[in-house]
């Protein structure tokens, strides 16, 4: 794990839930944890919306000055660059999940160039614009140019929400390994619901992360 880590994946993929969980991996191993929320474009789940849980955990947390309230234009948050000179904190950026999105990421290129870094594409082969391979390697790339950073690994997060099943994910680790492959840079991690985790075959579990949902369902609100 290297000491920052990007998430990038296209709208309602699960990045944000797959940063989250990454997060909390962190902190079993470290004593330092910071989570960053420059993801713009996406007004509905933040990182915010598990501030509770991520406080709890020792976890800090930096998300747009208006992220969680009826302002529609959200700025980057004031405390960005404390990611790059804590050097003793392991940090974990939720970026936004379109090329418009990921410029945010070429204002801190010089930054992230100092680093070690990785770069995570968060693959959802559930969505309409990153269900097969060709379309997510177009994505990558639009990604890459907008953000001016190449991505290190691809991630699987398939999921439909409440409704995933076991087969989702194995379509969506599929899909993942392919594009792995044809791009040249490892399939990391599998992005699984906790209650998933033990109906994975074996060679999935070793690179299994189990996520929980923060939101609520429409019922509960």
């Amino acid at each position: 794990m290297k000491r920052i880590t990007i998430f990038a994946g296209h709208y309602g993929s699960g990045k944000t839930t797959a940063a989250v969980a990454y997060a909390k991996k962190l902190r079993e191993q470290h004593e330092k944890v910071m989570i960053v929320d420059i993801d713009l474009i996406n007004p509905y789940y933040r990182t915010k919306d598990a501030q509770d849980e991520l406080d709890a955990l020792g976890i800090s947390v930096i998300s747009p000055t208006y992220a969680n309230t009826n302002i529609e234009t959200p700025s980057i948050p004031a405390g960005v660059m404390a990611a790059f000179s804590q050097k003793d904190t392991y940090v974990v950026f939720d970026a936004a999940g379109d090329d418009d999105g990921a410029v945010v990421l070429s204002r801190y290129f010089m930054e992230f160039s100092q680093e070690e870094y990785d770069f995570f594409l968060v693959i959802n082969s559930k969505r309409p614009l990153t269900k097969d391979k060709e379309s997510i390697i177009m994505y990558k790339e639009d990604i890459e140019r907008a953000s001016r950073l190449r991505f290190t690994a691809v991630v699987n997060a398939t999921n439909i929400s409440y409704e995933t099943t076991l087969s989702d994910i194995m379509e969506g680790e599929e899909i993942t390994e392919t594009v792995s492959k044809e791009s040249g840079i490892p399939n990391r991690y599998t992005f699984v619901w906790d209650e998933l985790y033990d109906s994975l075959p074996r060679e999935l579990k070793e690179k299994a992360i189990t996520v929980q949902l923060f939101h609520k369902k429409p019922w509960e609100l």
